[in-house]
């Protein structure tokens, strides 16, 4: 993380998470070190229940080379749930609330963060490859089963990452499709199905689709993104889809309400993706070179969004079981930047000085006096 941004009133930093989300990494070592999430909705895409194993400290009972039973279970998949298809058809909230504990769970198991989860699109189209995610063709039902699945999930401390925001009714040309629909429709429907998690208070994750809506990329749709932002006070964290560069634009993204580009590359590779996609900052003209241009720090409210989203990702992440591990025995030390050591300094500086005004006013009102009694004698 480099502070790469410097204006005369401010200094923003552009961390990595903001363009590389997705971080899969081995070694308990870097595990311990970054927010690891993994896709879903069923379990853990990329996970076997060994990986979980191999992530822990040298010292827990349960690390691969101390546990005798690593062997018999380190090949065992972590995708464990029915479909969303199976779970919408029980109208059990309590059934689903339990999944997502049961995901919360495994995932405390793994080290993961987050997951790329639940679905809360509509089966609008009986062929859409992702409908097995997806839990009904009713926004309703889907919207309340997607929040008891959040709910049970964020128990434990699991972030759920809600998808795919919004209209993603086909998984062909997903990248190009636009949808167009009246509000009424949209409302009554698509949008409900992520509308109840979110007035829940279960939701602390989305993430955008690759689609279009009325001809705007959904995660730079200035009308969705007000819904979600400012109707429906949504202040978690939200997420694009594979950022591939054919359908977003980052910028564009950023200043709508988006969070984070999602991106599967390795943390030692991050800083090279963010200043990829920083070289389209400005439609066809490359300005980045590696670092951020003037045209950058001159962007007076893109560096306010950066501010934002990162309080987003703060506000999550500290709420989330990335925390564990804290308890009692955990101190907290305050570090100063070099502005707050110079503040400091200054004031110190100005205190002494007016001491010594203060001191040499007394000594000479105090030498008057005694030289006005003098010349009285």
């Amino acid at each position: 993380m480099q502070p790469i941004i410097h204006s005369q009133r401010l200094t923003v930093v552009i961390p990595d998470i903001l363009f590389a989300w997705h971080l899969p990494v081995s070694g308990k070592e870097k595990a311990q070190s970054v927010i690891i999430p993994d896709d879903g909705p069923m379990g853990f895409d990329s996970y076997t229940a060994g990986k979980g194993a191999e992530m822990k400290t040298d010292s827990d009972p349960y690390n691969a080379a101390n546990d005798p039973d690593y062997e018999t279970y380190k090949d065992t998949p972590m995708r464990i749930l029915p479909t969303g298809v199976n779970i919408g058809a029980t109208w059990n909230t309590e059934l689903n609330h339990e999944a997502g504990e049961m995901i919360a769970n495994l995932a405390l198991w793994n080290g993961a963060s987050v997951i790329q989860a639940p679905g809360s699109n509509i089966h609008r189209n009986a062929y859409n490859a992702r409908n097995h995610e997806y839990y009904s063709e009713d926004g309703m039902l889907s919207g309340i089963m997607m929040s008891a699945y959040c709910g049970g999930a964020w128990e434990y401390g699991l972030v759920t990452t809600v998808k795919h925001f919004a209209f993603n009714d086909t998984e062909l040309n997903r990248m190009g499709v636009s949808a167009y629909m009246s509000e009424q429709r949209a409302r009554e429907n698509e949008l409900r199905a992520f509308q109840v998690g979110i007035e829940d208070g279960n939701v602390n994750g989305m993430m955008m689709g690759m689609n279009r809506a009325g001809g705007y990329f959904v995660g730079a749709n200035p009308g969705l993104m007000s819904i979600i932002r400012d109707e429906w006070a949504f202040n978690g964290i939200i997420v694009t889809d594979m950022t591939v560069g054919t359908y977003d634009n980052s910028r564009d993204s950023l200043v709508s309400g988006v969070d984070s580009m999602l991106q599967s590359i390795t943390a030692d590779k991050a800083v090279a993706a963010r200043d990829e996609l920083l070289k389209k900052w400005d439609g066809d003209n490359q300005y980045a070179t590696g670092t951020v241009s003037d045209a950058v720090a001159q962007d007076t409210y893109f560096l306010t969004q950066i501010q934002t989203a990162l309080k987003h990702i703060t506000w999550v992440t500290v709420n989330s079981n990335y925390m564990n591990g804290i308890d009692k025995t955990t101190r907290m030390e305050r570090v100063n930047t070099w502005y707050d050591n110079a503040i400091i300094a200054a004031i110190a500086v100005s205190a002494a000085a007016m001491l010594i005004l203060f001191g040499v006013s007394i000594a000479m009102e105090a030498k008057g006096k005694k030289e006005d009694a003098g010349e009285a004698r």
